[in-house]
């Protein structure tokens, strides 16, 4: 959903879409299963009328999946041992009762000792090679993979494999042959590292990423023909040398919006890959290196990434964003690289994360998103946006520095009106009391309970009638 913005000097005021909240004390972060493996690529199979599995590729044990639904399903073991995986993608196709999630793994060969199969697809519960036609004398070896989901009696889509020097092929299920559509030989030659579907409405796009030249220069293209023709997407940012996406995700409802995560930064772009800018997370080169950028479901605003810390000790980094990108806080798991993230399908902020050696993790929001505010009894009460948004409360002699915030009662009821952080920490009550029915404003001045100045940030406005409530977002600039 696109967020409308209102001009105003040198402010924009940001209308923020109305979510209701419930909150948690604590952020919850506990174990998935899998302890002490590595895992190389995690995935979300799900689909109309079709249970959610997660599956799971760890490196020498197999591939691994997991029911979603069931509080008491466990891992269960696909096969595929003693293998070092690079990519994992699930095809999914077929419509309603016959709905068919097809996991597709890429393979770090061992030439040297003869292993040469690249890619293995799971038919009937047994794992057989499907690389037929990519060919085996260049020491190739893929490194992302994605495919377009069907439905109906629609065939399946076609699937995507990217590689060492921009090698790029395409296959269309149940063939297990892959035509080439791009690369050849060349130890310059761009490696891909990034395959990305932007699938819904009339989007059809296909989106690669990697680094070329001796000097790992980024570079992205994407294709709206299936990888027939391509479009070329420059990089207006100063992101240096060495650096190259590794991790792709699309806004679920706007296709223009896309966060990339780079070496040392996650970047955006609000217009279909024509010009980026930066997020708000930006490390030194080299030293973040983000592996998995996600979207909640629920809540587009809310942005996820992790990777890894090339100098730490403990060397995983995670954080999340509640306002898009602009600010970010960061999730308390540092034990292991984060090497993939997947938001949870049926409730807001959750997420599960794969890790290189300590298995998989799930994680709960301290604020989590429970439902549209339509869904809240609107004919009871209602909580409209503040006024200014943003507002600066260190403009003592402006109308910014303080914002009114306005709702309204149909019946005489108990009210709390409650300022917090993107943690979750109340800041200040505004209001605590009995009223009956009418309209009514309050003026919060940026400060909390103590009187202190909060910072510039994203904050959070809850109101509770009885036993309902309803949250809406607000922005601090000092």
């Amino acid at each position: 959903m696109k967020i409308p913005i209102h001009h105003l000097g040198v402010l924009s005021f940001i209308m923020f879409p109305v979510i209701a909240y419930s909150q948690t004390n604590t952020s919850r972060l506990e174990r998935f299963g899998l302890e002490s493996e590595s895992i190389k690529a995690i995935v979300l199979a799900t689909a109309p009328s079709s249970q959610p599995y997660l599956y799971a590729a760890a490196d020498e044990t197999g591939i691994l999946r997991r029911n979603l639904t069931s509080p008491d399903s466990d891992w269960v073991n696909l096969g595929l041992p003693e293998k070092t995986f690079a990519a994992l993608d699930i095809h999914v196709w077929g419509a309603g009762p016959a709905v068919f999630h097809t996991p597709v793994v890429a393979i770090s060969p061992d030439y040297s000792q003869g292993d040469s199969t690249l890619i293995y697809r799971l038919e009937n519960m047994q794992w057989v090679p499907s690389d037929s036609g990519i060919p085996k004398n260049l020491d190739i070896r893929i490194y992302a993979m994605s495919s377009f989901a069907s439905s109906g009696n629609e065939p399946p889509g076609f699937a995507f494999a990217g590689g060492d020097n921009e090698f790029l092929f395409r296959s269309q299920p149940p063939r297990n042959y892959w035509e080439q559509l791009r690369g050849s030989p060349g130890a310059d030659g761009p490696s891909i590292l990034v395959v990305a579907i932007q699938q819904h409405d009339d989007i059809e796009e296909l989106w690669i990423g990697g680094y070329s030249g001796l000097f790992f220069q980024p570079w992205l293209a994407k294709s709206t023909d299936f990888g027939a023709t391509w479009q070329s997407l420059s990089f207006n940012l100063d992101l240096g040398l060495e650096n190259a996406p590794h991790a792709l995700t699309f806004h679920p409802k706007d296709p223009n919006i896309a966060y990339v995560g780079m070496i040392s930064a996650v970047i955006k772009t609000t217009d279909g890959g024509q010009s980026w800018q930066f997020t708000g997370l930006r490390g030194k080169p080299w030293v973040w290196l983000f592996r998995s950028v996600a979207i909640d479901p629920f809540d587009h605003d809310h942005i996820y990434a992790g990777g890894v810390n090339t100098l730490g000790s403990s060397n995983g980094i995670l954080w999340e964003s509640f306002d898009a990108g602009e600010t970010w806080t960061e999730i308390p798991y540092s034990d292991s690289w984060v090497t993939g993230i997947v938001p949870d399908p049926s409730t807001a902020g959750k997420i599960y994360f794969a890790t290189n050696g300590d298995g998989i993790w799930k994680y709960a929001s301290p604020i989590v998103a429970i439902e549209e505010s339509e869904a809240i009894t609107p004919q009871a009460f209602g909580l409209e946006q503040n006024y200014p948004n943003p507002f600066a409360p260190a403009r003592a002699e402006s109308f910014l520095s303080t914002t009114s915030i306005h709702y309204r009662l149909s019946r005489e009821t108990q009210v709390t009106l409650t300022i917090y952080d993107i943690l979750g920490r109340a800041l200040n009550t505004l209001v605590q009391r009995r009223q009956g029915p009418g309209d009514y404003s309050v003026t919060w001045n940026g400060r909390d309970h103590r009187g202190e100045r909060v910072p510039s940030g994203v904050y959070f406005y809850k109101l509770t009638v009885g036993g309902f409530a309803q949250t809406r977002k607000l922005a601090v600039v000092q």
